[in-house]
């Protein structure tokens, strides 16, 4: 939050997650995902689950809401290369093609 009135990461990340949203709707039956997040309060901050995707535009909202929250208030500090860890992890131990 800090951050975003010099270089907008933010905003972008918050973009990014639309776009990814919006481009997995409607195939819910084919892909399982999931949106996780990092900040200085840990290196997982759970945004979706997997198959609980955002039903309708109302719920990508509330996604959104929780990124940009989150972002204002949470501690200062970088979990970058746990949440690296922890992410390569929990994809790992998912059952994929």
């Amino acid at each position: 939050y800090r951050f975003n009135s010099e270089d907008r990461r933010l905003e972008r990340c918050c973009q990014m997650a639309v776009m990814l949203m919006e481009s997995l709707a409607g195939f819910e039956h084919k892909y399982s995902w999931s949106l996780v997040g990092h900040s200085g309060d840990g290196p997982v901050v759970q945004l979706v689950d997997y198959d609980a995707p955002p039903a309708n535009r109302h719920e990508r909202l509330q996604i959104l809401q929780k990124m940009w929250a989150h972002a204002q208030f949470c501690m200062s500090g970088d979990h970058t290369l746990e949440a690296a860890e922890a992410a390569v992890s929990e994809v790992a131990s998912k059952e994929a093609d």
